[in-house]
């Protein structure tokens, strides 16, 4: 994870990263960050487009979808369950999902990220 911080003069959580793995082969036509309270309750998600990351490529050029594994998403404050979470000081868990389904809940590949404590821009 490159970035877990709120921008408070948009009232945004934005999250940015890259994700790869051969374990998405078959499963990489969606991709959804989802975001987990520190009970593992999923309180938002978003689907996103995956980027071109030629420094991931550089490093692990053998590695399945590297060039283009970055990650993008903001996700509005106003979100009860997120501001909820917020509030109480919860850690949050952000998931990278690849999927074979347009909603994400069937056919997929998950990589957990280590919890997060959230930083004010």
């Amino acid at each position: 994870m490159d970035n877990f911080q709120i921008d408070p003069q948009n009232n945004k959580l934005n999250v940015t990263g890259w994700f790869a793995s051969y374990d998405s082969r078959g499963r990489d036509q969606y991709h959804y960050i989802i975001l987990l309270d520190q009970n593992n309750h999923e309180i938002a998600r978003q689907r996103v487009n995956t980027t071109a990351r030629p420094d991931v490529a550089n490093v692990y050029r053998y590695l399945y979808g590297a060039g283009n594994s970055g990650f993008s998403a903001s996700f509005d404050l106003s979100n009860p369950a997120l501001r909820s979470a917020l509030s109480s000081g919860s850690k949050l868990t952000v998931i990278f999902r690849n999927s074979a389904a347009a909603d994400g809940n069937s056919n997929y590949s998950d990589h957990w990220f280590n919890q997060q404590g959230v930083l004010q821009n």
